[in-house]
């Protein structure tokens, strides 16, 4: 939540805290009613850390992907492209490196991480496009179309 605080000091806007608030507490509630409905065993094939819970989605792999492309979309409003691109791929770059960590401690298997950062993913999708648009006006908009003369 650092990321929020910086960033509505720096641009100000009263979507921030709903937006963050929205995909960290909206990824959480999804990931674990799909893990209450599919009920995935864990690996058990030697894992390096103790875990409890279900398996499917990785909840880590899906709070990774929405939370920081999230922080990463705040973070880029008002900076140029090179910088946005930077910050999109430090979050894609964490995300990943979080899924492959929780299947390389053995506490999940490769779908699970698969489906998480799907799932993560997709969520900062949907809040992006919600907010995004009108709201906090992440993009520049897009030009009128002219018409070419016959």
């Amino acid at each position: 939540m650092i990321v929020g605080v910086w960033e509505y000091r720096r641009v100000p806007h009263r979507a921030i805290p709903v937006f963050l608030a929205l995909v960290v507490i909206g990824q959480n509630v999804i990931s674990n009613l799909i893990k209450l409905g599919v009920h995935r065993v864990r690996p058990s094939l030697d894992p390096l850390t103790l875990t409890t819970g279900t398996s499917f989605p990785s909840g880590h792999a899906t709070a990774a992907a929405a939370c920081y492309a999230g922080f990463a979309l705040i973070a880029g409003r008002r900076r140029f492209p090179r910088t946005r691109s930077i910050l999109a791929g430090a979050a894609a770059g964490i995300a990943i490196a979080v899924a492959t960590s929780r299947v390389l401690l053995g506490v999940h298997w490769l779908t699970d991480v698969l489906a998480g950062l799907a799932l993560g993913w997709s969520w900062f999708a949907l809040c992006s496009i919600a907010f995004g648009g009108r709201i906090l006006h992440f993009g520049r908009p897009a030009e009128p179309a002219t018409r070419s003369p016959p």
